[in-house]
């Protein structure tokens, strides 16, 4: 609109069809931010989320438990496809405990 239509149509006549619709697109703009979106949180996600951020590890425990799950190997070695699981990783998967929505589950 600001380059398709000139701002002054003479010297003293403003143009009036561009300021319509300029005003008809910052008033679409406008009442488009005033909506809020129909969207619901997942609670659920939002209580598993909290939890689990909540869990604080220092570099070397997460460092500890990514050797856990994966061990160096040199490469010469074949790798296992799946290694077993460690009591490390288990015993931090027993503290995540996510709060659940009766109502999702009720469904």
């Amino acid at each position: 609109v600001h380059l398709a239509l000139a701002d002054w149509l003479q010297k003293d006549r403003v143009n009036l069809a561009k300021m319509q619709q300029l005003y008809s697109i910052l008033n679409e703009l406008n009442q488009i931010q005033a909506i809020s979106p129909p969207i619901e949180p997942n609670m659920d996600l939002v209580s598993l989320l909290t939890v689990s951020l909540d869990q604080f590890h220092t570099d070397d425990e997460i460092y500890q438990l990514s050797l856990s799950r994966e061990p160096r190997t040199s490469k010469s070695a074949p790798s296992s496809p799946a290694p077993p699981k460690s009591p490390v990783i288990d015993e931090w998967a027993s503290a995540v405990k996510p709060k659940t929505n009766p109502e999702l589950i009720n469904k």
